[in-house]
């Protein structure tokens, strides 16, 4: 499991910082969603959550990323275009430009991306439009508990305030 969550990894920020982290932490993991914290070479701390090897939202000293991933693309530096996301009843889309042959990555608001982490705790699954290809569809089971440690970890680090729902037991300070 952890090979499959560090093989993603290497997706959302480089491999070789993946590799020479030894403190790099699987903070949890919630049916097929991972929430991971790591550090860049600056000693950052770099939070990521994520259904490997599709979908992932990164947070960090430069900002919030979505990041797609399909090895079936085969993309140039210059390829760029909206993605949309279909969740529920909610429809949000984001410019995406490519990061790598077969990754997208985009910023994003924090209050965008809070609205559509809302929407995906509130839904079974997402749907995902990249331009012509097939529509990706994406698993939303144990994706809440993930994303609400990614949530905590992009707040407490300054790196966008992501909000969150509170789970029930989760707070050991309370009854």
């Amino acid at each position: 499991m952890r090979a499959w969550v560090l093989a993603f990894g290497s997706l959302l920020w480089s491999a070789q910082a993946v590799a020479d982290d030894p403190n790099t932490i699987i903070s949890v993991i919630s049916g097929h969603w991972v929430s991971v914290i790591s550090t860049d070479e600056a000693g950052n701390r770099i939070c990521v959550g994520a259904t490997p090897p599709t979908l992932g939202f990164r947070a960090s000293p430069q900002g919030l990323e979505i990041r797609i991933t399909d090895d079936a693309w085969s993309m140039s530096a210059d390829v760029h275009g909206d993605v949309t996301f279909k969740i529920g009843s909610e429809t949000k889309t984001f410019p995406m430009s490519a990061l790598s042959g077969t990754t997208l990555a985009g910023e994003v608001q924090a209050t965008d991306l809070a609205d559509l982490l809302d929407a995906m705790d509130k839904a079974p699954f997402a749907k995902i439009l990249v331009g012509k290809a097939k529509p990706i569809t994406v698993s939303l089971n144990g994706s809440t508990r993930a994303l609400n440690d990614f949530r905590t970890c992009s707040t407490v680090k300054g790196y966008g305030d992501l909000g969150g729902q509170t789970v029930a037991g989760g707070n050991p300070f309370q009854n």
